[in-house]
């Protein structure tokens, strides 16, 4: 019994960093990316 839910929990963690990797490789571009432009975005807003 001890031996399954070791098992059991290996896996959760497993997943719970993949998961996790993953939003890390979609969250990084974005934030970069509104950081990138929010400037740009700030000036359009000045000159409008």
């Amino acid at each position: 019994m001890k031996t399954i839910q070791r098992y059991v929990h290996y896996e959760f963690d497993d997943q719970k960093i993949i998961i996790g990797d993953k939003v890390l490789k979609i969250a990084v571009p974005v934030i970069v990316l509104t950081a990138a432009t929010f400037p740009f975005l700030l000036l359009l807003f000045r000159l409008s």
